[in-house]
């Protein structure tokens, strides 16, 4: 028996059986599962952004009040350093800039 007539008729009893449905159904239940622990790890996140945005209300107040720029540069590359990966920094990048957006209101 040739390579290409056992590999078809391997698949074929693979699928007749049903097993590609059930391997099908298990990878399913695999990303329905990551996708929960992704729910919560998005919970957690969301609850620290708050958390930061009720922090930097905080400095708004003591920034408008000292008369201090908005930005600091040096403290925003502080801590786009700590970013273990581009995709962090990226994300870092727009918190901080929502951050400014929200200082900047009001100033």
């Amino acid at each position: 028996m040739n390579l290409e007539l056992y590999i078809y008729r391997m698949w074929q009893n693979f699928t007749e059986k049903g097993l590609y449905k059930q391997v099908e159904i298990l990878q399913m239940k695999e990303i329905q599962e990551l996708r929960a622990q992704i729910d919560k790890a998005d919970e957690k996140i969301n609850q620290y952004l708050d958390k930061r945005y009720e922090l930097v209300k905080e400095i708004k107040k003591i920034k408008k009040t000292s008369s201090l720029p908005v930005q600091d540069k040096g403290r925003e590359d502080q801590i786009l350093t700590k970013c273990s990966n581009e995709h962090s920094k990226e994300v870092f990048k727009e918190i901080l800039k929502q951050s400014r957006i929200m200082q900047k209101k009001g100033l």
